[in-house]
């Protein structure tokens, strides 16, 4: 039997239900593909920024002039109270300024980078997805432009060539 003649004692009704059926899955399936491409091609960015992260952190503390200042140890935690400063409703941007400002050099800055890697920061709202980022993304996704020109400012203020 072919498809032709499958649908010839259909009622039209229902040959319309089916044809829009078919559509929207169609239409779904084109979607989720995209969308899991797309998630596969950030992914593979992140992880290609992220080795270039430890990369010129390695190369930066082979020089005891540029060696990172702060313990890993301060560093991780600073990542902490960043993330947390960004999850929920509201952002605290004061506590997340306060933990760049203790930052003393650019090995100090790209081991907050590393030490934050990519997490996902909590929106509070049923509704609006969660952000999934590096600390300039999240960063950049939770606080204002003002805010993050702000956090930039102190950052050069500090002899630090990186940016969020």
């Amino acid at each position: 039997m072919s498809v032709g003649t499958t649908f010839n004692g259909l009622p039209s009704w229902a040959k319309g239900t089916i044809s829009v059926i078919l559509v929207a899955g169609v239409i779904g399936g084109t979607y989720l593909t995209f969308k899991k491409i797309k998630t596969i091609v950030e992914d593979r960015k992140r992880r290609d920024e992220e080795k270039a992260i430890t990369d010129k952190l390695t190369e930066l503390n082979k020089n005891p002039s540029t060696k990172q200042k702060l313990s890993d140890i301060s560093i991780k935690s600073m990542a902490n109270v960043i993330q947390t400063s960004l999850n929920g409703m509201g952002t605290d941007y004061w506590a997340v300024s306060t933990e760049i400002n203790r930052l003393k050099n650019d090995a100090d800055f790209l081991a907050l980078k590393e030490a934050f890697g990519t997490r996902i920061i909590n929106s509070g709202v049923y509704l609006v997805p969660d952000f999934k980022g590096s600390l300039s993304e999240c960063i950049r996704d939770e606080m204002s432009a003002d805010d993050v020109l702000d956090l930039n400012k102190l950052i050069a203020g500090k002899g630090i060539k990186y940016r969020l």
